[in-house]
């Protein structure tokens, strides 16, 4: 058909929207990109003056701002909101699409506000949305997103100028947005959630203890609410964990305490849950439970967080913002912490594996794992380009979507598509790792190294391992045979140990295989701190490892 052809404006748009719906299934950029070529191309061929421009104007927009939020340029958000503008403008308020057309236009000046940090932007943000509320009755399907959306929208403005009216509006809106949706709509949830945030900011500002306790309730029922398999229910967990949290913290009663420790364990074992946010839970867990003196809880929370980051690094691996999160985070000192809680319970062993099992994801991501998927591609090559494309997928968060957004257009999967697919991505990668494990070489595939491995180290001697973080420093003496020898130092200046630990000097820089992790025992250190490794023992033949985490 030839571009002079009546209906070739259409078919164009079609095709553009069947491949975008293809990009949100697979992810694969290049949909995206061949979607916004045919809906510009639908647009240039479109005569001014035909009812179905704005339409195509604002589905245009649309896949633009899809593209800016995937690869950050801002030419891309321009033309969206400029493209957006021009289907509002074109646009009569009694016709059935205004709605629509604002509520998009809305979400793209507020993203804008949020990379540009114009307060205008969100003005015009919210101006929108507010109009948005206004062309709809209470009866309309969309009508509780789009209160929820205005009011996410105002509390940001509040969080910027500081005024109560707008934190006011913002949780009069959200609570309007509850009330008009069912508890049997999959939005449910996301209602309930934000509301909650409101709450929670109102009580941070005034202090109103009832405020926290209305948060917990809204976050209870989004909870109760969300399926297993929604990936989005580790979220609501977390959010309802920070929150019993803070009550405990206010009334210190253990049931409380209980009640958060719960919201955590639940979040960092849902199989639906993206890794990365079932990490953070788990850690959560486990610094809760240590700060309170549960050191079972505490062990068992660091175990299931540092197992649940090799996953994170793993599919990090190509992604520099993983390994600046993690950074971020302080994961680095998750061994140390875990070790604290294995030594004061009298697991020695398991202590020394933890802390290798930190050590080596952490400092050595970017050697270790990448060495093993270098290695796993030359043995079985489709085996990692199968676990490298599923990995891709759980983490990547094609499939979630919280915000609220109007229009038959949408392209958005309904709650149980994410859940059929959150459960199939699962059972893919449990089903790969587990082939790559029945591999010669890869039988610890992102297992910790056994003790019993480990303690080969010290073929030359001793080992002595100094593990030092906020909750204490001690040491852990071993050779090949016989039982470890534990060396608590209570009174070691803490401040300056990590001094010292930072000024550590790697005699050998190479890591990767387990042999090769065994060579980090084997370092220079600077003078005082090789005296400090001297107290600990009159062994001449000693092997340092010396471990240091922060908060």
């Amino acid at each position: 058909m030839n571009d002079g052809h009546p209906d070739q404006p259409m078919y164009l748009s079609n095709l553009g929207a069947a491949q975008r719906i293809r990009f949100n299934r697979l992810g694969d950029l290049s949909d995206l990109e061949n979607a916004i070529s045919n809906k510009e191309k639908a647009v240039q061929l479109m005569n001014d003056g035909h009812p179905d421009q704005p339409m195509y104007l604002s589905n245009l927009g649309a896949a633009q701002r899809i593209r800016f939020n995937r690869l950050g340029d801002l030419s891309d958000l321009e033309n969206a909101i400029s493209n957006l503008e021009k289907a509002v403008q074109l646009t009569d308020d009694k016709h059935p699409r205004k709605p629509a057309f604002l509520s998009n236009l809305g979400s793209a000046q507020q993203t804008c506000f949020e990379r540009l940090g114009d307060l205008s932007d969100l003005e015009n943000a919210i101006s929108n949305k507010e109009k948005v509320v206004q062309l709809i009755d209470d009866g309309h399907p969309q009508k509780p997103g789009c209160l929820s959306n205005l009011g996410n929208a105002q509390q940001i403005c509040f969080d910027c100028l500081g005024d109560l009216s707008d934190l006011e509006n913002a949780i009069s809106n959200l609570e309007k947005a509850v009330q008009l949706t069912d508890d049997e709509h999959p939005r449910k949830p996301v209602c309930l959630s934000n509301l909650g945030s409101a709450q929670q900011t109102c009580f941070e500002h005034l202090g109103d203890l009832s405020d926290l306790k209305n948060v917990i309730i809204n976050q209870e029922k989004a909870v109760h609410l969300t399926r297993d398999d929604d990936p989005q229910k580790a979220k609501w967990l977390s959010l309802l964990g920070n929150s019993q949290n803070t009550l405990f913290q206010q009334d210190r009663h253990p049931g409380d305490l209980a009640a958060c420790i719960t919201s955590f364990q639940a979040a960092a074992r849902l199989k639906a849950a993206y890794p990365s946010h079932a990490f953070r839970a788990a850690r959560q867990w486990a610094q809760i439970s240590h700060v309170n003196g549960d050191l079972l809880s505490a062990l068992a929370g660091y175990r299931t967080a540092l197992e649940l980051l090799g996953k994170v690094a793993w599919l990090g691996l190509n992604t520099s913002s993983h390994q600046a999160q993690l950074l971020h985070e302080h994961c680095e000192s998750l061994g140390c912490h875990a070790a604290n809680c294995a030594i004061k319970l009298g697991q020695f062993e398991d202590a020394a594996e933890l802390l290798d099992l930190g050590q080596s994801i952490f400092w050595q991501q970017a050697s270790s794992l990448r060495n093993d998927l270098e290695k796993l591609r030359e043995v079985a090559p489709e085996l990692a380009k199968n676990l490298e494309r599923v990995g891709s997928l759980m983490d990547a968060g094609i499939f979630s979507d919280a915000a609220f957004t109007m229009g038959q257009h949408s392209n958005q999967h309904s709650v149980e598509e994410i859940g059929k697919e959150r459960h199939r991505l699962v059972g893919e990668w449990d089903g790969l790792v587990e082939s790559v494990r029945q591999l010669p070489l890869f039988k610890r595939f992102l297992r910790p190294i056994p003790f019993h491995q480990l303690r080969q180290a010290s073929s030359g001697g001793q080992v002595i391992i100094g593990n030092s973080s906020i909750f204490g420093v001690d040491a852990l003496i071993f050779g090949t045979v016989g039982p470890i020898e534990w060396v608590p130092l209570p009174d070691v200046d803490l401040p300056r140990l990590m001094e010292l630990a930072h000024s550590i000097i790697p005699e050998q820089a190479t890591y990767g295989s387990a042999t090769q992790r065994e060579k980090y025992t084997n370092r220079l250190l600077k003078p005082a701190l090789w005296q400090l490794i001297q107290s600990l023992s009159t062994l001449k033949a000693c092997q340092p490892y010396l471990t240091h985490g922060r908060k």
